[in-house]
């Protein structure tokens, strides 16, 4: 991934965001990892931005899903305290 303009930390979330999003399955921050190819303290802080944000969130095993704004009748709302209203 290029860094050329200061972006990597937003195409490294884009990159979990579709691998979650694209998964029929929830999938673990080691699974996430890999599949990107970012270590995984990385990919933890990522998923946890991505998750304060709405755009994945967790099931009752601490595995990833598509967030809030992925459900129907959500779509294209943010969540309230994202800094986003």
């Amino acid at each position: 991934m290029s860094n050329q303009y200061g972006t990597q930390a937003v195409d490294r979330a884009a990159s979990l965001l579709a691998e979650v999003a694209r998964s029929a399955d929830p999938l673990t921050v080691s699974g996430l990892s890999a599949a990107a190819g970012l270590p995984k303290s990385t990919t933890s802080r990522l998923l946890l931005a991505l998750e304060r944000n709405g755009l994945v969130r967790r099931d009752d095993h601490g595995r990833f899903l598509p967030g809030e704004m992925f459900r129907c009748g959500t779509c294209g709302s943010l969540p309230r305290g994202s800094g986003h209203e």
